[in-house]
């Protein structure tokens, strides 16, 4: 079995520190809104087995967030905004993400999680609102609902420490397979013309039925389960994704070797060496200078022991160690128990003489 190793407003000044303030005052909000424990989320970071799914940056004109298991996806238009967090509920119960324009200074975060208590758009918008008055000092609030959405709006004017904030805030609540959705749209410096940026974007927002994952979905739904060591699951994902990738490449292409290495080091992990070697062999057809593809193939003849084919591998490893993803190192196969066996064998220890 392969082990896991394998593998303001006047000045510049000013305004970036409301800007953060405004950052900041999201989170607390948020926090308020859906009275999260700090365990109740787990936030994804990139290390050396790859669970990273989204890099920070610019997004594509529209996202789709969906669920596994769910069969429709939030829509909405994301256009010139950054990703500044996405987080994904412990058992995959829930995700949000959080993007800002750097150019209208506008924030957007949505939240998807499981509903609680039954509660119906407007309950889950009251309930809300009573929580948010105790803790913020709101000017203009306002309730109203449009179809099967409840919104709640107001301004703050002053954040403490600071005066003449005016950050509009507009939350939108829906509910879909009992699954509840938040929205919050925020813009600090706000004038009557900003208005149509609110409306722009909260017409953006809409539901698609009948949806199918795509392969970042899936890069997404894997990459979380192999995270949490559940291979069988991330196997499902990454493995729907691998396919509609060799038709046709969507993602980006760290995210691709992410999800190959991933996907052949899901099977290595479950004892199942000829499944992954298979994976990393398409790999190696694509991008046969990745080192990683070679090193979790020669883990895989490890594990067949196949010793030759093993070190053939990482001999192509090592030659192209300086093709690592960024922030990465290639193991080392000296103290990595995957070769353990073949640590006093001549022939490896002669291999590791000459690439060191």
């Amino acid at each position: 079995m392969l082990e896991p190793t394998c593998s303001i407003v006047d000045n510049m000044r000013g305004a970036d520190y409301i800007y953060k303030i405004t950052g900041q005052l999201h989170r607390a909000v948020r926090e308020v809104n859906l009275k999260r424990s700090a365990t109740g989320l787990l936030i994804v970071c990139s290390i050396l087995i790859h669970t990273i799914w989204l890099t920070r940056g610019c997004v594509a004109e529209t996202t789709r967030l969906a669920l596994p298991g769910k069969t429709w996806a939030l829509e909405l238009d994301t256009t010139g905004f950054n990703v500044q967090d996405e987080n994904i509920r412990l058992g995959f119960k829930g995700r949000s993400i959080q993007l800002e324009n750097p150019g209208t200074l506008m924030i957007v975060s949505v939240f998807l999680t499981a509903s609680y208590e039954g509660l119906t758009v407007t309950e889950i918008r009251d309930r809300a609102f009573d929580r948010l008055k105790a803790k913020w000092s709101m000017s203009d609030p306002a309730k109203y609902e449009q179809k099967d959405r409840a919104f709640l709006e107001y301004i703050l004017k002053d954040v403490p420490p600071l005066k003449g904030v005016n950050q509009k805030n507009v939350f939108i609540y829906m509910l879909r397979d009992e699954v509840q959705i938040d929205l919050h749209v925020s813009k600090v410096d706000f004038k009557p013309e900003d208005e149509k940026l609110f409306n722009n974007m909260i017409g953006s927002v809409k539901l698609v039925a009948d949806y199918v994952p795509v392969g970042q979905d899936n890069f997404v739904f894997g990459s979380y389960f192999y995270q949490q060591g559940k291979y069988s699951e991330a196997i499902q994902y990454y493995s729907r994704a691998f396919e509609q990738e060799k038709q046709q490449r969507s993602l980006p292409e760290s995210d691709f070797l992410i999800m190959i290495d991933n996907y052949g080091m899901a099977y290595g992990i479950s004892g199942k060496p000829r499944e992954a070697l298979a994976v990393f062999e398409y790999g190696l057809s694509v991008r046969p200078d990745f080192p990683m593809f070679h090193y979790n193939s020669a883990c895989a003849y490890s594990e067949m022991n196949d010793l030759p084919r093993a070190i053939q591998s990482l001999e192509q490893a090592f030659k192209f160690k300086q093709n690592m993803l960024k922030g990465e190192v290639l193991p080392d196969p000296s103290t990595d128990s995957s070769f353990q066996k073949y640590w006093n064998d001549p022939s490896f220890k002669a291999l590791m003489k000459n690439v060191r």
